[in-house]
């Protein structure tokens, strides 16, 4: 008999820890050995409903439970009765959240597992929480991060038990695709004229949109072809909204979630990720994988995946100066910037596959049910 992996998470979109979760679902799905089970709290806000719909798009088991509160009895009661009931031995958490619900199931005989994607400070509570879920890893018997600052962090928080396993993608979904190219520039009105720098992900504060937004008008008057094209759902808070909203230059597209956001990275020349906080993006794996050349900011684990001047370049966070000469640079040299994609697809082949992270992940799972 398989044995049964409860994948648990509180989700608000299809991000980067969805992603994550079910590229190792899907590998533990293809195995004899594991039968992997999604455990979606439902808050009431639908944020989860994209994982939902995925994870039904490819037959994986998925299960909702209704979260009530910060605090809800009933979850965990429920919890401890599907763990037990339904044979579990590894019950595997992504986010504070979802940590916080599968520490107090530990009673119940499973394993606990989480992986540590990122945290983002946003305000006074969510520090709390960020504070507690530290402390609250002490108790699972594996936690896993995704780059070595987060690794650091939990060092410095005494949490034992800790292994770094990067974020990998599925190399076959991104492969070049001139008709998924040209259908998507012509959804947006484009040519292959034209160059388009691409952003995949939350359009948020964190990210760094608004310095994307103010470096935009300088960039776009020195090449008049250039287009910036935002995917992802609009969160944080109204200011940013309403600047998005009132942004009517001709060559901004915000275009929202997109169910086939694969192939929008067929439409980029470039793609951009300048943000304040992050873990291991899978945006960035996923633009390299497309044999894009990447320009983001030197924080969390970036600087391990873009090498600068080889795969892209790095910037500093924060700094408009810095993404405006990455991009001059990158936008004069048009052979430069084929030859940094094809090294970043070169690189994310030998060290960010789907396959080793989820061979990563089933070494755990075999340690801890031995």
């Amino acid at each position: 008999m398989p044995e049964k992996i409860l994948h648990l998470i509180s989700s608000n979109g299809f991000y980067g820890a969805e992603n994550v979760l079910l590229e190792i679902c899907l590998g533990l799905k293809a195995s004899s050995q594991f039968k992997p089970v999604i455990g979606l709290l439902n808050t009431g806000n639908r944020g989860h409903l994209p994982l939902l719909r995925e994870c039904r798009r490819h037959n994986l088991t998925c299960v909702e439970f209704p979260c009530r509160g910060r605090y809800d009895k009933a979850l965990i009661r429920e919890l401890r009765r599907f763990v037990q009931s339904s044979g579990i031995t590894v019950v595997h958490s992504h986010g504070y959240k979802s940590n916080f619900y599968a520490f107090f199931v530990r009673s119940s005989g499973a394993a606990l597992v989480t992986t540590c994607h990122n945290w983002i400070i946003s305000d006074l509570k969510m520090r709390c929480f960020i504070w507690l879920d530290k402390i609250l890893l002490r108790f699972f018997n594996s936690v896993v991060c995704v780059s070595r600052p987060i690794q650091m962090e939990l060092e410095r928080w005494r949490v034992g038990k800790l292994s770094l396993i990067y974020n990998g993608v599925n190399i076959s979904t991104f492969e070049k695709d001139n008709a998924r190219r040209h259908e998507i520039r012509h959804r947006l009105g484009l040519t292959d004229r034209e160059q388009v720098i691409g952003f995949v992900g939350r359009v948020s504060n964190e990210k760094g949109i608004n310095i994307l937004l103010e470096c935009g008008a300088d960039i776009h008057s020195s090449f008049p072809d250039l287009h910036i094209v935002l995917v992802g759902d609009i969160v944080g808070n109204d200011q940013l909204k309403e600047r998005l909203k009132n942004e009517k230059n001709g060559y901004l597209h915000v275009v929202g979630v997109q169910s086939d956001v694969v192939s929008f990275y067929s439409a980029f020349d470039i793609f951009v990720l300048p943000s304040l906080t992050e873990g291991l993006p899978m945006v960035i794996l996923e633009a390299m994988a497309a044999r894009l050349p990447v320009i983001a900011s030197s924080v969390g684990s970036i600087p391990e995946v873009v090498e600068n001047g080889k795969t892209g370049y790095l910037i500093k966070p924060n700094s408009t100066s810095s993404l405006y000469q990455a991009m001059e640079h990158l936008l004069r040299c048009p052979d430069q910037m084929r030859g940094m994609g094809e090294r970043g697809f070169e690189k994310v082949c030998r060290e960010f596959t789907s396959k080793k992270m989820i061979q990563e992940y089933v070494t755990i799972y075999n340690s801890l049910l031995r």
